[in-house]
């Protein structure tokens, strides 16, 4: 039996990968690396605008997430990419969030459906729209039926005050709700100064996504638990499924944020630094044994 030569590459095995949203959207990936780090619990996509967006409204964990076959060349994996993206039409807008049809790693060669090319059209004519809170002020734009030159009036924007009150909770700017009502961020501005409705409109729905901003920090500040699924596939048939209880660490620079804020005695005390550090060391070192 031949020996693989000292410094011969070890050939890179591929993973076939499916993450389905509960309104049955799905995407078809592959990677070499261990899944995990390719998802990066939904940060991984950051870049697929549409996919993004609907990870943060609807949560990476309310998606399910299956692994459909390992050990694959990298040629085998790009195929059955191709043919599970063909079988479930995820290219296409309304049943996925792929952008290709799949097989290519760069975007040269890739493609794409109508909808991906009139989307990509649209986005290099202005700013990029990959944060949440535009996308969200785009969808309410379409709803309130703003098409290409329509100029709200004063009155028609004050029937919307509610709409302003959840896009600012939402996270988007003052900018993106003029433009949702196409008029300039400084009429906008004007209108806020001159009419207390729409002042409080923002107001509130700032004060409210706050308060959410401070629960997701000191979440994360403390660490939380959380369980992973996976369904694990063998020639496109069900072979076992996989549940993991996992952590998420407590967060030192959101810790130490929430106590600047909060407590005086941490920003001002050195010795009470050094005693949060050692208490915080000493509770990962037990989440990590009870992961053991």
């Amino acid at each position: 039996m031949a020996k693989r030569e000292k410094n011969e590459p070890t050939a890179k095995k591929y993973t076939v990968y499916q993450h389905t949203a509960p309104n049955g959207k799905i995407y078809i990936g592959i990677t070499c690396q261990n899944v995990d780090k390719r998802w990066q619990r939904g940060r991984g996509y950051a870049k697929n605008d549409t996919f993004f967006s609907d990870i943060c409204e609807i949560g990476w964990d309310n998606f399910k997430h299956e692994v459909i076959a390992t050990g694959l060349t990298k040629e085998e994996a790009c195929q059955k990419e191709k043919e599970l993206i063909a079988k479930y039409k995820s290219n296409e807008e309304e049943h996925g969030y792929n952008k290709s049809t799949g097989g290519e790693k760069n975007a040269a060669g890739v493609k794409r459906s109508e909808a991906t090319r009139k989307a990509m059209s649209k986005a290099k004519k202005g700013k990029k729209l990959c944060d949440e809170a535009y996308q969200n002020a785009r969808e309410a734009k379409k709803a309130l039926k703003v098409s290409g030159g329509k100029r709200y009036a004063l009155e028609e924007i004050l029937e919307h005050l509610d709409d302003i009150e959840k896009w600012a909770r939402e996270g988007a700017t003052e900018e993106q709700i003029a433009h949702c009502f196409g008029i300039t961020r400084q009429t906008f501005y004007n209108y806020k100064r001159s009419h207390i409705d729409i002042f409080n409109a923002i107001k509130k729905g700032r004060t409210t996504l706050v308060e959410e901003l401070h629960g997701v920090l000191a979440r994360k500040a403390k660490g939380f638990q959380y369980t992973e699924k996976k369904i694990i596939r063998e020639g496109g048939v069900v072979v076992r499924e996989e549940i993991y209880e996992k952590a998420s660490l407590p967060d030192v620079a959101a810790l130490n944020l929430l106590l600047k804020n909060y407590d005086k005695e941490w920003a001002n005390d050195p010795q009470m630094v050094r005693l949060r550090e050692k208490e915080l060391e000493l509770k990962e070192r037990q989440i990590e044994a009870n992961e053991w």
